[in-house]
């Protein structure tokens, strides 16, 4: 399978390549099929799963796909087959392998495509392979994604049609620019060639930031906690009259972990910009560029793990009762965070419907659950706070003041990862 880095795009690229695709009406019915096996419990539970959908291959399906293992006998496409079938497979890694003709579906076998691209959506993988196929995705009922070559292009939310890409959070983006721009000083930047390479590095620095808080709520959700992660300014000592927090602390492991991970990606920038700028002029330097680099490579993958596992134990504290507080620059203050603030009667609260064309509906507070709630009222106090609200069903929301009197609550966040293309 093709390799790719920093995944995730929101827009489709100038080089996309359409698949062929089903026939409309073997469409339908594949999606009809996918919704109605994902509306049935299993054992008390709804299923996950994954199919993946091609037209008829050889016996030896190509390696873009991932390892296909054929059945002896294809079976039907129906919501009962994949009720059969989905329980066997990892919804990380694997899918039901569907081909379709011009009239028919058939399930013809399984696929293991590994679990890079899933680690990569959530925010916590930085190196992933995408299944070189239309993938439609079930990660709860009501919910349906579907992927061409992992490139999003649709999903049923609800019942309602979302568009490719993902839903703009403004307040996250800006929360983003003005971090890395205050862990500046923190950061070795590429000194070779940096009228190119600079845009690079300070794009790269934003998209790993904003995928460590990504991460962080896609875990909480992954793992069914429920909770929220509250982003807040560097000083944060006027919060002790709105909140509680039982387990006060201020780790800086989150933080030391992105920035050993940014400055060895700029390193490994200044490493290749110094080979193409001048050429090695003998084999002995070229083998040391090739032994260098190797080296600064097996760096750079150690230091993707050791992100991985600071968000995921930064996640994972959400196992408590309370939130989670960060700051906008990753250090840690605490976790157990019990909210006490009141709303603030003189804020107008508003759902961001598209934060991007800034279309909004007016909302009342109480529709809300008690986290929802909650976030609202802090915020109305606390203006400067952004706060990722995760329900204990998967859905993450994102609650923050734009402007002076107004809180914004953009709901049903899809925070995948990002790459270097956005």
């Amino acid at each position: 399978m093709e390799e790719r880095r920093f995944a995730f795009v929101k827009n489709l690229p100038i080089d996309f390549q359409p698949l062929e695709c089903p026939p409309k009406r073997v469409l339908g019915t594949l999606f009809e099929h996918a919704f109605t096996a994902a509306g049935l419990p299993e054992e008390g539970r709804y299923l996950q799963f994954n199919l993946a959908i091609t037209p008829p291959l050889n016996d030896k399906a190509p390696d873009q796909i991932g390892r296909c293992s054929r059945f002896a006998k294809y079976r039907d496409y129906s919501p009962n087959e994949i009720r059969r079938v989905a329980p066997a497979l990892d919804p990380a890694s694997s899918a039901i392998w569907v081909e379709w003709n011009r009239t028919k579906l058939k399930i013809v076998g399984i696929v293991d495509f590994g679990t890079s691209w899933h680690e990569a959506m959530l925010g916590t993988g930085f190196v992933y392979s995408a299944p070189q196929c239309l993938l439609t995705r079930v990660t709860r009922q009501g919910l349906i994604k579907v992927y061409h070559s992992g490139t999003h292009i649709a999903s049923l939310i609800d019942g309602q049609i979302a568009g490719w890409g993902r839903k703009y959070v403004g307040a996250l983006t800006s929360y983003v620019a003005d971090s890395t721009k205050g862990m500046a000083g923190n950061f070795t930047r590429p000194t070779i060639n940096r009228k190119r390479e600079l845009p690079e590095a300070e794009a790269f620095e934003k998209i790993s930031l904003w995928n460590t808080y990504a991460g962080i709520a896609n875990l909480m959700s992954a793992r069914g906690h429920g909770g929220a992660l509250i982003i807040a300014p560097c000083d944060s000592g006027e919060l002790s009259g709105v909140l509680r927090m039982k387990y006060k602390m201020d780790s800086d492991r989150l933080r030391s972990s992105y920035i050993s991970f940014v400055n060895q990606h700029h390193k490994l920038i200044d490493l290749d910009s110094a080979t193409r700028k001048r050429p090695p002029a003998s084999m002995k330097r070229v083998r040391d560029l090739v032994r260098q680099l190797l080296l600064d490579r097996a760096d750079f993958d150690e230091l993707c793990g050791n992100m991985a596992r600071a968000i995921k134990w930064v996640a994972d504290l959400a196992g408590c009762d309370g939130a989670i507080m960060l700051s906008r620059e990753l250090h840690l203050r605490g976790f157990g965070v019990e909210i006490r603030a009141e709303l603030n009667d003189s804020i107008k609260v508003f759902e961001s419907v598209d934060d991007r064309l800034g279309k909004l509906d007016a909302l009342d507070v109480e529709q809300f659950g008690m986290r929802h709630r909650s976030a609202i009222k802090l915020v109305s106090q606390c203006p400067d706070l952004l706060i990722l609200v995760v329900s204990q069903d998967g859905p993450v929301s994102a609650v923050w003041s734009p402007t002076k009197g107004h809180i914004h609550v953009s709901k049903n966040v899809d925070l995948v990862g990002l790459t270097t293309t956005n």
